[in-house]
């Protein structure tokens, strides 16, 4: 005859199961104590965190925390991919660069230009390394990406410029700094959106992704990474 167990034991194994599937989930604490799950949206902002001694930020800045979902509404753009794409560019060679170096000659100008508008002095200010990947040109020859980009979301002074008006209009700095994690962060949302990220759709976002890297060069196969660490990384992956 079949033995009838406890309905106990059948809660207990439903425990123990429960357990083991959650264990691997990385978890925090809210304000009672109680653990629960980190989204993916905070686990890109805690490796935004982890970036930011190498990025110059201007003193009273709004934080990267309150920032990317704010940011994020007005461009209409979602918070995980903006989020994303600060994430890997404030990892990416910030700081490590020279403007006389490793910025290109027609960058330099503008550059300049911005130093003047925020009474900053070009030599102190780090910008980005000259990246180690390689590019072809239409005839098929080599040649390497420039540095020189600036701040959090690594924006080239050109492209900053051209979008300083729409950044003062919704931050209010005038005028704004690519080095203020607010003013930068609205400027790479309104890139972004420019850019396709509006439909929301993974390859209109990669898309967005390497047009923010790489401009008109964002169809080149050396570049392709990118899109797809940034799709990823939105995904939390």
């Amino acid at each position: 005859m079949r033995k009838i167990r406890s309905p106990w034991f059948f809660v207990l194994c439903f425990v123990i199961i429960f357990s083991l599937h959650t264990a691997h989930i990385v978890r925090e604490k809210n304000k009672n104590g109680k653990p629960v799950k980190t989204s993916v949206l905070q686990k890109i902002k805690n490796a935004i965190f982890n970036n930011k001694p190498r990025v110059i930020v201007m003193p009273g800045n709004a934080t990267i925390d309150n920032t990317i979902e704010w940011a994020a509404e007005r461009a209409k753009i979602r918070p995980e991919f903006l989020a994303a794409v600060i994430e890997i560019e404030s990892a990416n060679g910030i700081g490590t660069g020279h403007w006389k170096k490793d910025m290109q000659e027609r960058q330099r100008k503008y550059f300049k230009i911005i130093c003047k508008k925020l009474g900053l002095n070009p030599n102190n200010v780090p910008v980005s390394k000259r990246p180690n990947y390689r590019l072809k040109d239409k005839h098929g020859r080599e040649y390497r990406g420039w540095g020189g980009a600036m701040g959090v979301a690594q924006f080239m002074p050109k492209t900053w410029l051209a979008y300083e008006k729409r950044i003062a209009k919704i931050t209010g700095n005038k005028p704004p700094s690519p080095f203020n994690e607010r003013d930068a962060t609205v400027g790479a949302a309104l890139y972004l959106a420019d850019h396709g990220a509006k439909k929301k759709t993974e390859r209109a976002e990669r898309i967005a992704a390497l047009k923010y890297v790489s401009g008109n060069n964002w169809h080149k196969p050396a570049i392709r990474f990118y899109g797809n660490q940034v799709v990823a990384r939105a995904k939390g992956d």
